[in-house]
């Protein structure tokens, strides 16, 4: 795909895209600050992902905008993170504007209502019944961010199934306490 330019207010933001990169598989490329890469040794298609691109040096900005180039010769994609969008980066009116042709967003963190509403969309198109008083459980148990409360909500509904229980407030509790929740296995990856 065209590659893409996306701001980011936190580097949480980042993370969660670094970690469903890697879901891809071996040819994404993760580096901070554009540091020197060899791109020699990656087979097509290939991503790569840059964080923090506001703080790169001039010769880091060189090699992000040689990466540019490569990538799109390649029809990989490049993702790139920062704290504002490319129009109000300084850095090298080349790389600017080859950032610029992308895609940008803007990736803000959820509100509590907002995460309280995506868990009981998840749970609706899981198609189990997650019951107010769980996420309201969930929310003050397990980390905030919604990458971990899915993997949570997926491992609850896995667990549900496999004791043929309801997703209530003592499963919940059975599941935290036996540790499942704290499992980082793909059996429970989203």
């Amino acid at each position: 795909g065209p590659p893409r330019s996306t701001p980011k207010p936190s580097s949480a933001a980042s993370d969660v895209y670094k970690r469903q990169a890697l879901d891809i598989g071996n040819n994404v490329v993760l580096f901070k600050n554009s540091t020197g890469l060899n791109l020699d040794f990656l087979s097509d298609p290939v991503l790569i992902i840059v964080d923090d691109v506001q703080e790169a040096t001039v010769f880091q900005q060189k090699q992000l905008f040689n990466m540019y180039n490569e990538c799109k010769a390649r029809e990989g994609s490049l993702l790139v993170f920062g704290n504002v969008p490319p129009s109000q980066l300084r850095i090298r009116k080349d790389l600017l504007t080859r950032l610029s042709w992308g895609l940008v967003f803007r990736i803000h963190t959820l509100s509590e209502n907002e995460k309280f509403q995506a868990m009981i969309n998840y749970s609706r198109q899981r198609g189990f019944c997650l019951p107010k008083e769980v996420v309201r459980y969930v929310l003050t148990r397990r980390p905030r961010d919604l990458d971990s409360l899915l993997k949570t909500l997926h491992g609850l509904d896995l667990y549900s199934i496999e004791t043929r229980r309801s997703v209530t407030i003592p499963l919940a509790r059975e599941f935290f306490a036996i540790g499942l929740a704290d499992q980082n296995s793909e059996f429970f990856s989203v």
